[in-house]
């Protein structure tokens, strides 16, 4: 145990008042908690959650990176400080006013009181007691533990709070040990004389974090995640005790990952699996080849070949931090992943949890299917797999005894912590975990620890921060154990943009072999023509060029299904598309089902249409980019309005995905403009795109890692440059003086978009045929989150479900519309507004932004 022999301070004798304080009271009867029980319970955590975490390793990393060449007394100290921190959290609940105003304590009913606040006093009072022993030892250590001891003020501040930039919640304290609010704290300590002695608590601490990073560059990173994941730990600490006093119920669960034996018996077992082990049996010469010489069958050997490379890399390389596996589009980066992790975990008892996560929640949703078939088999490890999303609702638990009455709390609680051993999800929600700053974010940081975290397509995102986000992972890795697996069809040399290749690793020596297969490579030719055609004759020339190929699919409907997808870059230009070329179908008699599918269809709708696609004929469907990444249809030709090299690829992925047809074609044409849909992104130039000869002749030869050294060149470039995008300025101001708030900021993957959502009262039937009412939805949300007669965790649990179906109902349109609603809205929640005459905004069952526009709007 890490924490063996360290020593707990009795917190009663640095009080001036310590018998009868009070931590937390329950509303409903008359019984108290006091703060002595309330520590014993968060310490009980704290020590359940180094132990279940198999944290000792990550405190391991800390102090050898943090502390290293420090004498064993600093060190000693330093474990002090950290088991303190969460020992102290709450000692500022000793404030008589805090006693008087939020316990009712009997005892201080007739005192007067200015303040009842206990964070900030219990900040105060963990630093003046060990200012002294800090100085106590040598100079330069004293330096290091003097930073040490103003984060664990700061954690213990903010821990019912948000994370603010550390200088502005510093100069605060200053500013109160240095008005009459100084006579609160008197009010609680026996000495407070400590603080006579710092004149600037901040300029002091400034001056230390300075001289840690000009002596070690990227340390204040090291002090950015220790600060995110002693605060992770702490309310992680305080919660579960606070939860145990109030429900009665021990937390006895983390989600844990504590055996593989069935995850890897149930993938051995799959389809997949035995394919893959009966072919392993073959390259040893124990049985004849699986695969037959069809097409299916030698995409299928080439897939395993893919499978069994990755497997043997990470076998070799087991110790690395991050593994990258660039694998062709339809390559089953899915099962290959399952193994990656399932291997990790196999060789590395520390690690207990596997994260999936995603652009976009219709792959989380589509990754969920695949895990469910692969371990169908084993109903225990299917209820061990979670999605956490915005539109999902909250998994539930039941209660212990035999009632099957749902647990409320434990369902929430796990929720908020991830208490669950496979997590599918998205990286917005992980980066939220990583650099946001609510305390609803950090919660799960700590959980995180010891984990393999997948992620896919992280390219997809603007490439201004990539640098940052390697450095970073890599960092997080390092510290917190985590091991990264980051997969793509697409995937740059991230290695290029933080100097080093130490700690990474490629789980594809040469991925051009398997790029460049016919398989691949030739499933679909390329068709550029379109491109030398102008915008203003582009929808005529597009129209019938779709028609004639409809045309040519039919007379060959012993090989084609006649499944053509055209896309757009914009929602406006595949509307306008849709009902050109829907009237121009009808104008001609012709028998195509034209199909609309957008970011606005509902995952309702959005599921049906995919369905409907799978196992129809003759279907022309009209998209935007949602169609790219992780929607499982196979069409035949494909027309796409070209945008960034990466997406490009992503959509041939969706035309012949099997290899199973001859003379698969796929036409670009260039109708928006892309600068003004992925702003600041470098991919964006033309000399980037489907209208240079060169980058044609990359795409065409798969050569993604020449075209991503010309972007990684630029960003590395733009880094270096002399201004505030600076990264050598980013890491000495921004960083070293943990402007919490700024480097969320920097890290955000997807910009703020100001928008209001509209919900429309209409009926929607899902695929099974159940019918929704949206007044009958809104009613219940509505008079859901008026009920206070329900505890707070059932609120948020009946939420969940109710969100999950108002999404169905909910569209987006500009914020610059708000507030000049031509009449009024009677109906709203927040930014949320209800429209009863719903169907009148629902055009060929589609949503008709326009025409809402035009009448609700003056």
């Amino acid at each position: 145990m890490y924490f063996e022999n360290i020593k707990i301070i009795d917190i009663s004798t640095l009080l001036k008042e310590p018998s009868d304080i009070y931590s937390h009271t329950k509303s409903d009867i008359l019984e108290y908690e006091t703060l002595a029980e309330h520590n014993e319970r968060c310490i009980k955590y704290f020590y359940k959650i180094v132990d279940v975490k198999n944290l000792d390793s990550v405190f391991n990393n800390f102090e050898q990176r943090l502390l290293k060449g420090c004498s064993s007394k600093c060190i000693n100290l330093w474990k002090e400080i950290v088991l303190n921190t969460v020992f102290f959290h709450d000692v500022g609940k000793s404030n008589p006013g805090f006693q008087k105003e939020k316990m009712k304590n009997e005892k201080y009913k007739n005192i007067k009181v200015n303040n009842s606040n206990h964070s900030r006093a219990s900040g105060i009072v963990f630093f003046n007691h060990y200012y002294n022993e800090v100085f106590a030892v040598n100079n330069d250590e004293a330096k290091v533990l003097f930073v040490f001891l103003c984060l664990s003020m700061y954690v213990i501040n903010k821990h019912h709070s948000s994370l603010e930039d550390l200088a502005k919640n510093l100069q605060s304290i200053n500013k109160d040990l240095k008005t009459p609010e100084k006579n609160m704290f008197a009010n609680i300590i026996k000495d407070l004389n400590n603080f006579d002695e710092i004149s600037d608590i901040n300029e002091l601490h400034y001056a230390f974090r300075h001289e840690l990073e000009s002596n070690t560059e990227w340390i204040s990173l090291d002090m950015y995640i220790y600060t995110r994941f002693l605060y992770s730990l702490l309310v992680a600490s305080d919660f579960y005790a606070t939860s145990e006093y109030m429900t009665g119920a021990k937390i006895e669960h983390f989600g844990i990952i504590d055996d593989t034996k069935d995850y890897r018996t149930c993938l051995d077992n799959s389809a997949v699996g035995k394919c893959i082990g009966k072919y392993k049996d073959f390259k040893s010469g124990l049985c004849t080849n699986p695969y037959g010489i069809c097409k299916g069958d030698m995409l299928n050997q080439l897939r395993t070949e893919i499978y069994l490379e990755a497997d043997f890399n990470i076998d070799n390389n087991i110790n690395a931090d991050i593994f990258f596996l660039p694998a062709p589009t339809g390559a089953g980066k899915t099962n290959i992943s399952i193994n990656l992790a399932l291997k990790l975990i196999e060789n590395n008892p520390l690690l207990n949890k596997i994260s999936y996560n995603f652009p976009f929640n219709n792959l989380v949703e589509q990754t969920k299917n695949s895990l469910y078939e692969t371990f169908n088999e084993n109903k225990k490890i299917k209820e061990s797999i979670s999605v956490i999303n915005s539109i999902t609702p909250i998994k539930e638990f039941s209660s212990t005894n035999d009632n099957d009455e749902v647990d409320f709390n434990k369902s929430l609680l796990s929720r908020q912590f991830l208490h669950y051993p496979v997590i599918v999800s998205t990286h917005v929600g992980l980066f939220d975990i990583l650099f946001g700053i609510n305390k609803e974010n950090l919660f799960p940081l700590v959980h995180l620890c010891n984990s393999v975290i997948i992620l896919d397509e992280i390219q997809a995102y603007k490439n201004s921060i990539w640098k940052e986000i390697i450095i970073f992972l890599k960092t997080y890795a390092k510290l917190l154990n985590i091991k990264f697996i980051i997969m793509s069809a697409t995937l740059p040399d991230l290695t290029k943009l933080c100097n080093t290749n130490d700690g990474f690793i490629s789980l594809i020596e040469d991925n051009s072999k398997y790029f460049t297969n016919p398989l691949f490579k030739d499933r679909v030719d390329i068709d550029y023509k379109m491109l030398n055609i102008d915008k203003e004759n582009l929808f005529k020339a597009l129209i019938l060029k779709v028609i004639e190929v409809s045309k040519l699919l039919k007379k060959q409907a012993d090989k084609f299904d006649n499944k053509i997808l055209v896309e757009f870059i914009t929602k406006s230009a595949a509307k306008d598309f849709y009902e050109n070329l829907s009237t121009k179908v009808k104008d001609i008699h012709s028998n195509e089902e034209i199909i609309l599918f957008t970011g606005d269809d509902s995952s309702i709708e959005r599921k049906k249409i995919i369905n409907h696609i799978k196992s129809s004929k003759n279907i022309i469907l009209i998209s935007t980019q949602v169609i790219e990444a992780g929607v499982d249809i196979d069409m035949d030709i494909g027309f796409k309005d070209i945008s960034m090299l990466d997406s490009d690829e992503q959509f041939v992925g969706r035309i012949n995905r099997n290899c199973k047809k001859e003379n698969c074609k796929v036409y670009f044409f260039n109708y928006d403009d892309v600068t003004k849909i992925y702003k600041n992104d470098i991919r964006n130039s033309a000399d980037y795109s489907l209208l240079s000869t060169k980058m044609r002749e990359l795409f065409e030869l798969k050569k993604f890692d020449i075209y991503y050294d010309y972007i990684i060149n630029e960003l590395n470039e733009a880094a270096d440059s002399k201004n505030a995008k600076n990264i050598d300025f980013f890491r000495k101001n921004t960083l070293t003086d943990l402007e919490f708030y700024n480097i969320k900021k920097r890290m955000k993957l997807i910009d703020d978009q100001s928008k209001i959502t509209i919900f429309l009262n209409i009926n929607v039937e899902d695929e099974n045929g159940n019918i929704f009412i949206g007044e009958n939805v809104w009613n219940k949300y509505l008079s859901l989150l008026k009920n206070f007669d329900i505890t707070y965790q059932e609120k948020q649990v009946e939420l969940s479900k109710i969100r999950e179906k108002v999404q169905y109902f909910t569209y987006e349109i500009n914020d610059k519309y708000k507030g000049k609603f031509s009449y009024d809205i009677d109906k709203s929640i927040g930014n949320t507004f209800y429209i009863n005459n719903g169907d009148d905004y629902i055009t060929n069952g589609k949503f008709d932004r326009d025409k809402l526009i035009n009448d609700l709007f003056s």
